[in-house]
């Protein structure tokens, strides 16, 4: 008895967690023990073997199923290799971990047949959501809401297609993000952002909700940096309302029903500074209401709008 007691304690030890466990669409099996040499074949099963803090590498293309992720963790697929996760309801991936957990998902790409958000962010610290292809949920491409005080999402060189929402940013905690690099293409809404800072740059936000849908919204208090960045054929380009700031340089309102627009809402005070940017082809190039402020640097370009309209104030350079 003694020595198979033994022999199960070794047997445990050696099926234990691994920094780095591997996921195969053409010889995985969820019930190996996700190594290079046995393979699991879902994200859902390797992450169990995988140490917090560890890797699951996909290891050839296919499919690997909607995955929530509870621990700190990276969901890596190579340069060249196709990794999708595929959800008929609800989410591809959704990530509820602990509040100190940081993690990533690069090189994956997330498709909706029936499902309601690509990625669903409930808690951790940090999100790195990189080089990824999102796309025809019905609610959101990447939605966050963490409940973790000071979350972090960082959003780098991804696609985001014809989903309700691109990306809503939604935090009373004290969370913050960034996008960087991105593409949001034919969805309901680009980029709407509540009540928390974002910094948005070198991106293009097109074809967004052309009867109304914006494609920088900042809501309650956001405080938002645009930079480098194309807002086109959308209902709005950019747009804030309730003493959110927008911060705009170098970049371009082209061809939306709406260039810029400022509105007082509740509580008043937004302010959408702008420099070295240009609106043009809009129906109407600046709108404001109530205490709303749009002021320029004096060095935008203002023009070819059906409407121009004009800044409030200017402000100079220190």
């Amino acid at each position: 008895m003694r020595r198979l007691l033994i022999l199960t304690l070794f047997c445990a030890a050696n099926l234990s967690a691994a920094q780095r466990t591997f996921v195969s669409a053409a010889n995985g099996s969820d019930a190996n023990p996700c190594t290079r040499a046995l393979p699991c074949r879902s994200f859902a099963a390797a992450l169990p073997f995988t140490d917090a803090d560890g890797e699951v590498i996909v290891v050839d293309s296919g499919g690997y199923g909607a995955v929530t992720i509870t621990q700190a963790a990276s969901i890596i697929s190579p340069e060249g290799v196709y990794a999708g996760v595929t959800s008929s309801s609800g989410n591809a991936v959704t990530v509820d971990a602990t509040n100190s957990a940081h993690v990533t998902l690069r090189n994956l790409s997330l498709n909706s047949q029936g499902g309601i958000n690509g990625v669903d962010i409930i808690t951790a610290a940090a999100v790195y959501v990189e080089g990824c292809t999102i796309n025809d949920f019905s609610a959101e491409g990447i939605r966050t809401n963490p409940s973790a005080s000071g979350s972090r999402l960082y959003i780098s060189h991804g696609i985001v297609r014809h989903c309700g929402h691109g990306i809503i940013v939604n935090s009373q905690f004290g969370s913050a993000a960034t996008i960087d690099s991105t593409l949001i293409d034919g969805c309901t809404g680009g980029v709407e952002i509540i009540a928390t800072p974002v910094a948005i740059r070198d991106s293009a936000i097109v074809g967004i909700g052309a009867g109304g849908g914006a494609g920088v919204s900042a809501e309650i208090g956001a405080q938002v940096g645009v930079e480098d960045t194309l807002s086109a054929l959308n209902g709005y380009a950019f747009t804030a309302s309730s003493s959110s700031t927008i911060i705009l340089a170098r970049c371009a309102a082209t061809a939306n029903n709406y260039g810029i627009a400022a509105y007082q809402g509740e509580g008043g005070g937004t302010k959408i500074y702008v420099s070295e940017s240009t609106i043009d082809a809009n129906g109407i190039g600046l709108l404001y209401t109530g205490d709303s402020v749009i002021s320029s640097r004096g060095n935008n370009t203002l023009q070819a709008n059906t409407t121009n309209g004009t800044f409030t104030t200017t402000y100079a350079a220190q």
